[in-house]
């Protein structure tokens, strides 16, 4: 089965197990490329920070897009459940796409088992409203940043924090990314990007390998994040 939906959203996957559309009853897409696009990026060594640092030029080098070896659907209470597995290396990902009823949110149940070196998970979002700002929401309050790489204060955003979600906006319409507890984000052109695990070798050599559970949604927004902080 390709699509989901409640009666407020309808979702279409692809071969990947990707969101390619992401349609409200009114007929709005919120997709303009792939939504949660699970990639395995290198992560190079970076000494003396390995466990901190990120290669700036992690995006330019070869990455894998990862694919759904196994996929189900089912109905559960109140929700619709579709569970993806994924293998890759010596790990194992398995998400459960939930679509709840009453809800325009799309909320993503991960967990991983997880054993790569010098690899770093995303979920890859490409949302229809984006702008040239994005809001991350901070302690108090949220903040701006652009999404453009127009001189070299923005090309050096490119990771950078928030909090429980992250925002972009066009023309009266948004689009959030939330989280639970993953905090390294990158948005420029036109993708919105969460770093979900990294396998560093310094200092630690076994640093966040094995068991990791964690969730992460996405919504509409309209011109305020007023939805995203609730």
């Amino acid at each position: 089965q390709t699509e989901m939906e409640n009666g407020l959203v309808r979702l279409a996957f692809n071969e990947f197990g990707e969101i390619i559309s992401y349609r409200t009853a009114d007929g709005r897409e919120l997709a303009a490329g792939p939504l949660n696009r699970l990639t395995l990026y290198q992560d190079p060594l970076m000494i003396p920070f390995n466990a901190w640092d990120i290669n700036p030029n992690y995006t330019k080098m070869p990455a894998r897009r990862l694919r759904a070896r196994k996929v189900t659907t089912k109905i559960e209470g109140p929700c619709v459940v579709r569970e993806q597995t994924y293998r890759f290396g010596k790990s194992e990902l398995v998400q459960r796409v939930v679509l709840e009823a009453g809800s325009d949110c799309v909320r993503f149940e991960t967990q991983v088992n997880w054993h790569e070196r010098l690899r770093m998970l995303r979920a890859d979002f490409d949302p229809a409203d984006f702008g040239d700002e994005a809001e991350f929401d901070i302690q108090f309050g949220a903040m701006k940043r652009a999404t453009t790489e127009r001189n070299s204060i923005e090309t050096a955003q490119f990771e950078v924090c928030g909090h429980k979600w992250a925002s972009v906006h066009r023309d009266g319409r948004g689009f959030a990314l939330l989280n639970d507890s993953k905090y390294g984000h990158r948005v420029k052109n036109g993708r919105m990007s969460l770093n979900l695990l990294r396998a560093p070798v310094y200092p630690n050599k076994t640093a966040d390998r094995g068991e990791h559970a964690f969730s992460y949604a996405i919504c509409p927004l309209g011109e305020d994040n007023a939805r995203a902080v609730e």
